[in-house]
């Protein structure tokens, strides 16, 4: 396999990791609170919503591509990929959600991807 497989590998792991934490999300959203008389009724009915076992597929699927991606690359090197996922599910939750967003927070993110790219390239 070359790298450009091994990357796309970790971006479908990060992908499915970020879909399965704005699903999860949604439906909370959806659901809405869980009062503490009605914690059992609650997961029930999350467990049972088509988009919330969407999310845990993906969840799953995401195991073997990660496996995939340790049996070739160092893990300093794959690992810090993953982080990738905090920036996706902070912008999916602002764009899908339409959670507030900050000039603090969007500096944040930008440093996760530049230390992405900086690990990125030192494997080069």
């Amino acid at each position: 396999m070359s790298k450009l497989v091994d990357h796309l590998l970790i971006l479908c792991a990060v992908a499915a990791l970020s879909y399965t934490q704005l699903m999860l999300k949604w439906q909370a959203n959806t659901v809405g609170a869980p009062e503490a008389a009605d914690l059992a009724r609650y997961l029930l009915r999350m467990l049972l919503n088509p988009w919330t076992l969407s999310a845990l597929i993906a969840a799953a699927a995401a195991l073997p591509l990660w496996l995939v991606v340790l049996g070739r690359l160092p893990l300093g090197y794959a690992y810090p990929f993953l982080s990738l996922s905090f920036v996706i599910v902070a912008l999916g939750s602002t764009l899908l959600l339409q959670e507030p967003v900050n000039a603090l927070r969007l500096s944040g993110l930008a440093l996760i991807v530049l230390g992405v790219i900086l690990v990125g390239r030192s494997q080069a």
